[in-house]
């Protein structure tokens, strides 16, 4: 253990800037993948730094994961089926506790790594029609880390955060007459935090209530730029300039990467070790986004602004979408349970209303209501050789994410892209390795 913990805090140093996302449309960990998302009152693995970090304060000694998920999209608009990024990445993570004073306090970090991108920004245009949840921000590298601890054998609580990061960078370039401009580019990566939180109780050995929170993640994009042109003046050697020094601000500013403010509240109830069922309820605040389309602002000082006056140009409409409840239930039976074999057979269901009005004026965030149905199978063994971990346990998943046709009639007959008609689906496949020491 006192060799273990080392490494654990350079991981922690180590964890670089990220981006929620992906766990916001697929979820993340086979178990709660295959039980719907309904795991705030159960999350005692990796899982649990998303869906309730005090839960992990229930894992002992050192619990280690890996995980891979593929998904592919279909997506028709107005008849013609989209070009659509597929899904994947590996998870991969580790919860390490101990007890201290009596109360078991537990440290995890988890990683999610996508196979294409690291990290994308897709500059579109205000009436681009796009996927407002899966077209882009699930493409980002996300770094969890939390603690979990135990404060009565009945009560724990957690605290964690999403390491984030806000990018700012630009150009400075100032023009010269009689010799080579000059210039030069800056970049600033500025980290930021976003706070989890949560409570776990099991007020009864067969019921478990669980209450979590997580804060808004928002990356905003400036690239300021700085152009600098010297005094105009009509004949070389002469003193007098017919136009003074101008200076040109051209500020590009877009937000990106969004995932809304959650609070989540579930029960968990296991009747006999055979058979368990869970239910979440999360409040999403979708209201607090911001346009994800770019907008430029230019600023002139000195010469050429007297003759050529600027004034900023409008905002793009914000997106204007609505808060929502987001239900699932999930269940999981044991048909094999013995003191070294486990068989866990889980099935799930989760559905999420689209935040997004109807799309009549000049934005085209395109979602509708989804059905998200999942199922999943796992095995584990305990105590299967002395030259083996404490406990091996093989889980795998499938999802499919059903949203109904939507159709958008646009308020003006001249709108750039006119009604749409779209309709989209997701299938998802994973699986995972869980070694506990």
């Amino acid at each position: 253990m006192r060799k273990i913990l080392p490494i654990l805090g350079l991981l922690l140093l180590l964890a670089g800037p990220a981006w929620a996302g992906s766990y916001d449309v697929f979820g993340t960990g086979s178990r709660a993948i295959a039980m719907g998302g309904a795991y705030a009152a159960i999350s005692d693995d990796l899982s649990g730094l998303w869906y309730n970090t005090a839960a992990i304060a229930h894992v002992e000694r050192l619990h280690t994961e890996l995980g891979y998920v593929y998904a592919e999209p279909t997506l028709t608009i107005n008849g013609r089926e989209q070009d659509i990024d597929k899904h994947s990445g590996t998870t991969l993570g580790g919860i390490l506790s101990t007890k201290i004073w009596s109360h078991r306090l537990s440290l995890g970090l988890n990683f999610f790594m996508p196979d294409a991108h690291l990290m994308r920004f897709l500059v579109l245009s205000t009436n681009q029609p796009h996927q407002a949840f899966t077209h882009n921000a699930n493409h980002s590298f996300t770094t969890l880390m939390g603690a979990g601890v135990e404060i009565f054998p009945w009560m724990s609580a957690g605290l964690g955060v999403n390491l984030l990061a806000s990018e700012v960078g630009g150009v400075n370039f100032s023009i010269t007459e009689d010799k080579p401009s000059e210039g030069n580019v800056f970049s600033n990566l500025s980290p930021l935090y976003a706070l989890m939180a949560g409570l776990h109780f099991q007020p009864l050995k067969q019921l478990r209530v669980g209450a979590a929170f997580r804060d808004k993640v928002e990356m905003h994009f400036e690239l300021p730029n700085v152009i600098k042109i010297p005094p105009l003046k009509i004949f070389d050697g002469n003193r007098v300039a017919i136009l003074r020094e101008t200076q040109l601000n051209l500020l590009a500013v877009s937000n990106s990467h969004f995932s809304p403010r959650t609070y989540s509240l579930g029960v968990a109830y296991e009747p006999t070790p055979r058979f368990l069922a869970s239910a979440d309820v999360d409040f999403c605040q979708w209201s607090a986004m911001r346009s994800d389309a770019p907008r430029a602002e230019v600023y002139v000082n000195g010469g050429l602004a007297d003759i050529f006056p600027t004034s900023p140009a409008p905002a793009p409409k914000e997106p204007d979408f609505n808060d929502t409840f987001v239900y699932a239930v999930g269940v999981e039976g044991r048909p094999l349970l013995t003191d070294s074999w486990r068989l866990d057979l889980r099935g799930g269901y989760r559905y999420r209303p689209t935040p997004i009005p109807n799309q009549n004026s000049v934005n085209n965030y395109l979602d509708a209501d989804t059905h998200v149905f999942s199922a999943g199978i796992g095995a584990r063994g305990d105590k299967l050789s002395e030259y083996l971990p404490r406990s091996v346990q093989l889980d795998g998943y499938y999802q499919y994410q059903y949203s109904p046709e939507r159709i958008y009639h646009k308020a003006s007959a001249n709108d750039f892209v006119g009604d749409l008609r779209f309709d989209q689906n997701w299938w998802a496949v994973g699986s995972s390795v869980t070694l506990r020491f």
